[in-house]
């Protein structure tokens, strides 16, 4: 088993995350996303609970908090399965987006989703993909989002990327006390 050095900036994101208190994401671009050296996986399947869910089933997660979400198959999210299973993340915990391998960020803009077939018609043939667009964009422009590749390299989805600082463990909030507005 060979050994390569992570990019620190991955480190970074997680330890800010659980500092804070916030949710922390990765997207996998790759074909090999979910290939792993045999020893550690096993290792880490045989010691860890993991609730293995489909996305049809996503209702029954509901109410429950786990510290890490694995979603694959992107064809297939919708924004509200999407809200539904980052909601059952807690602060501090991870989400990993898996994505096949893509020639450009165009492409995935325009990547057909499962979804789609229900709303073509004879009169509307042609869907325009705009949750796609917007939810790129939208990672492109999250400070605790990291695109890295199926090697673990990180990908320059924007110019934040590049220097991602530390966050000091004292920034979590512990507690927050709202008050009633002045009379």
């Amino acid at each position: 088993m060979v050994r390569t050095k992570l990019d620190n900036r991955i480190r970074t994101v997680i330890e800010n995350g659980v500092n804070t208190g916030h949710r922390s994401m990765f997207v996998v671009v790759g074909d090999k996303g979910k290939d792993q050296e045999n020893d550690p996986f096993d290792l880490f399947i045989s010691s860890t609970h993991i609730r293995y869910c489909y996305y049809n089933e996503t209702h029954k997660i509901l109410g429950n908090t786990f510290g890490m979400l694995v979603l694959q198959d992107f064809e297939a999210i919708t924004p509200n399965l999407l809200a539904r299973t980052v909601e059952t993340i807690e602060g501090g915990g991870v989400i990993v987006l898996l994505l096949k391998s893509v020639g450009s960020l165009k492409q995935l803009y325009t990547m057909t989703m499962d979804v789609h077939s229900r709303f073509r018609t004879e009169s509307h043939k042609e869907i325009v993909p705009r949750f796609n667009e917007r939810f790129i964009l939208s990672l492109a422009s999250c400070r605790s989002c990291l695109v890295v590749d199926d090697c673990l390299n990180v990908l320059p989805l924007s110019s934040h990327i590049s220097n991602i600082d530390t966050v000091p463990a004292s920034a979590k909030v512990l507690f927050c006390w709202v008050l009633p507005e002045k009379q």
